[in-house]
């Protein structure tokens, strides 16, 4: 039995998913209202971002007279897609029965600020051209199932919705073997 790692399948996950499934069968019951706060209380121009009772920090670059504390923006919108495709992966991993020692969820994308100093351009106002790679390491499934489930991912992507399509993220296959 391994002590690390994803490749035992993860039994508390899979346990609580199926509780959550048998208690609440129902699409709606599982729709939620999510609320973020972000707040700048002084010259530094740190931002203090609460999401339900955690609170982080967010900085921008020494080039716009930020200190380069924590990442800034544009990396927490690209860490929160990493975030919520790792979870997507994991959940449809467990669903599919697959077992891996390792997912991982690289994502890169353009980001110009030209605007935020009224300089014309004709990029986007917020990050784009986003581009996903997903790490399948260890993997005990076939490729096809390995698409199979990369094809789950990618048509849960609804978190780039909101931004009007202005994301497009496209995953990358790859398998990486034991």
């Amino acid at each position: 039995m391994s002590t690390t790692g994803l490749r035992e399948p993860p039994v508390l996950k899979t346990s609580a998913t199926q509780h959550l499934v048998n208690a609440r069968p129902q699409a709606a019951t599982h729709c939620e209202d999510l609320s973020v706060s972000g707040d700048v209380q002084d010259l530094t121009a740190v931002h203090k971002i609460t999401v339900q009772e955690w609170g982080y920090l967010s900085d921008t670059r020494p080039k716009t007279a930020g200190g380069s504390l924590t990442p800034h923006a544009p990396e927490h919108l690209l860490g929160a897609l990493s975030s919520y495709l790792c979870h997507t992966l994991i959940i449809g991993a467990i669903y599919r029965e697959l077992e891996f020692e390792l997912i991982k969820v690289d994502v890169v994308a353009k980001n110009n600020d030209a605007h935020f100093y009224l300089i014309e351009q004709s990029d986007p106002r917020t990050p784009y051209d986003f581009e996903v790679t997903v790490h399948l390491v260890g993997a005990n499934a076939a490729q096809k199932q390995i698409d199979h489930l990369i094809s789950y991912a990618e048509s849960t992507r609804r978190a780039e919705k909101p931004a009007k399509a202005r994301t497009q993220a496209n995953l990358i296959r790859q398998a990486v073997a034991a």
